[in-house]
């Protein structure tokens, strides 16, 4: 156990034995962070084909994102699980590995495909709110997604069939398969390193974006309202980085020094690679259009309920998608709530920024729809995903 190791077995080098001493606790610390990625996956899926009824694109990105740390959440959730009980056969390791291998590399590419549409959307379309919804994207933005539908779970698919075709999975001693080297290098680091420099510098290119067109336009409200874009994608990459740091430093050290073994690196890499759904719940959670859904009081309970629920909403949505069933696509998109009216596109490059108006169906203004700025002037959006 941890408690019996001295400060130099647990913060330096440590040979095979002295490693093997942590497993259980690693197995455990990877639990706890996969069943946390479970429920706020869990929760942002079922929020977003619920109760999400603006419909923006970006909302509809991250839900995408969402699914698929779900899925690798799961994996490692039912895997862990396994262990504690004792050990799989191969297959089912190699079953487990390659889930999360899929999964995995789907979410860093969602990461990189919301990254990519707020730069695109920012510099190209001038429109510093994301406000483009699933009704009134435009064709260059369908395009776009289908594109990223491709990427994002096209790429993962060949990695994992060939890695199975090549069959270079190896048992480590806590129970999980790896790749061997260089495989594991090639279809696991080589896209995470990617996806990561490309989010940074595509952030950053966001952020001098909407501080160059503030600038412009000299607006207070402006200003105010196109802040949360930039500290929202900032927290994405964030967790992005939080929660695979310590895994890319982890493989980078087992590279260049394979005989040793930071324990406090190992620990820290099992808690928070599994983490990245859980803190995206945070991101997304804590905006102004999910919290205004909620009675404070509700929201831990529909967070802690969401990965029973999950399931058959999931179930539910996926049938009416095959049955096209338009009233049951609309209950399960919350379009049935809403209608756009006076729809118009915001130009950055404008004079006045006219937002997206939308109107409940029974005439009756909800205040969530509105976003009122600090100098007292016309209230717009709430530009909160």
């Amino acid at each position: 156990m941890v408690a019996s190791l001295t400060p130099a077995e647990f913060f330096w080098c440590s040979d095979h034995d002295t490693f093997d001493k942590v497993n259980d606790v690693s197995g455990g610390l990877d639990l706890t962070a996969s069943l946390l990625s479970v429920i706020g996956s869990s929760f942002v899926v079922m929020h977003y084909l619920l109760w999400d009824k603006r419909r923006f694109i970006l909302s509809k990105l991250i839900f995408l994102l969402s699914l698929a740390d779900l899925g690798a959440s799961v994996s490692i959730a039912l895997s862990e699980s396994w262990l504690l009980i004792g050990s799989y056969p191969m297959a089912m390791c190699i079953g487990f590995r390659s889930s999360f291998e899929f999964f995995g590399v789907a979410s860093w590419l969602w990461t990189g495909c919301i990254a990519y549409y707020a730069f695109h959307t920012t510099l190209f379309k001038g429109d510093l709110f994301l406000k483009e919804t699933v009704e009134t994207q435009t064709k260059t933005t369908t395009i776009l997604v289908i594109i990223f539908h491709v990427i994002s779970w096209g790429i993962p698919l060949p990695l994992c069939i060939l890695l199975l075709a090549a069959n270079v999975y190896k048992r480590t001693d806590a129970g999980w398969c790896h790749p061997a080297q260089p495989w594991q290098s090639a279809t696991w680091m080589a896209p995470l390193l990617a996806v990561f420099f490309f989010n940074t510098l595509l952030t950053i290119a966001v952020a001098i974006t909407v501080k160059y067109q503030n600038r412009l336009t000299h607006s207070r409200s402006r200003t105010h309202l196109s802040s949360p874009l930039t500290w929202q994608l900032g927290m994405f990459l964030a967790a992005y980085l939080v929660c695979w740091a310590p895994d890319v430093a982890y493989h980078i050290l087992e590279l260049a020094a394979p005989s040793c073994r930071l324990i406090w690196l190992a620990l820290l890499q099992n808690f928070l690679a599994p983490l990245q759904g859980f803190l995206n719940c945070l991101v997304y959670g804590l905006s102004r259009n999910v919290r205004d859904e909620y009675k404070w009081y509700m929201l831990p309970f529909w967070i802690l309920v969401s990965p029973i629920l999950v399931v058959p909403v999931l179930l539910s949505a996926a049938i009416s998608l095959c049955t096209c069933d338009r009233v049951n696509l609309l209950r399960y998109s919350g379009l049935d709530s809403y209608t756009m009216a006076n729809s118009q596109h915001l130009h950055a490059f404008g004079d006045e920024a006219q937002p997206h108006s939308y109107q409940p169906i029974n005439g009756a203004a909800s205040s969530r729809d509105y976003y009122a700025t600090t100098d007292g002037s016309t209230s717009y959006l709430d530009p909160s995903i």
